[in-house]
């Protein structure tokens, strides 16, 4: 158990570390709908992500199912390394709590913003209010995608730019890649099973 909560604490490090350093055009359309249209009408979404955090060369590799409320809740819980299979995550709309499925304790959390992050309502609630957003079309993986840059503020070495890419029919997100201030990766979150607007159920 000492060591589960070792790991656990240093992953929460770790997101945690990342904060202390210290034009939207319409292209493609779905149902007649834009990128930008279908962006601004998400209030909610669930998807099973992989996050890798690549800072200081090293790599970390974690799978977690995220539900989020753009601008509330969240509740994000991890499914892999085994070790830490179960922790969860979660904001209720006040307190930012965490549960430790070993010792079946609840504790506050400290909140992160690498951590909000790696969840697309940090993004899309800069999308919102930012005017110098670029967007363009590309391929990934052999697919063809649409990628919306943006900068992310507050001046932080580990997180200072935003790279969303978006499958072109769908508009589902189908990776999130951060930047540090030299242009290099320091985190990675690819996205599958995306659900959009879904009714969140919020147990625990």
């Amino acid at each position: 158990m000492f060591k589960v909560r070792k790991v656990v604490l240093f992953i929460l490090l770790l997101m945690t570390a990342f904060t202390f350093y210290g034009c939207n055009k319409k292209i493609g359309k779905i149902k007649n709908i834009s990128l930008p249209e279908f962006l601004k009408s998400m209030k909610s979404y669930e998807a099973n992500v992989t996050i890798t955090f690549l800072a200081e060369g090293q790599e970390n590799v974690m799978e977690m199912y995220q539900k989020v409320e753009i601008g509330g809740k969240y509740h994000l819980k991890i499914e892999a390394p085994p070790h830490l299979k179960g922790y969860i995550l979660y904001f209720d709309g006040e307190k930012i709590k965490e549960y430790n499925p070993n010792s079946q304790t609840e504790t506050l959390a400290k909140a992160s913003n690498a951590r909000n992050e790696t969840m697309l309502s940090s993004f899309l609630e800069r999308y919102e209010k930012m005017s110098e957003i670029q967007t363009s079309k590309s391929t990934l993986e052999g697919k063809e995608v649409l990628v919306i840059e943006m900068e992310i503020p507050g001046n932080y070495k580990y997180l200072a730019k935003q790279n969303i890419y978006f499958m072109e029919e769908t508009f589902k997100p189908i990776r999130m890649e951060i930047l540090d201030v030299e242009g290099k990766k320091s985190i990675q979150v690819d996205y599958k099973d995306f659900k959009y607007n879904p009714e969140i159920k919020w147990d625990i």
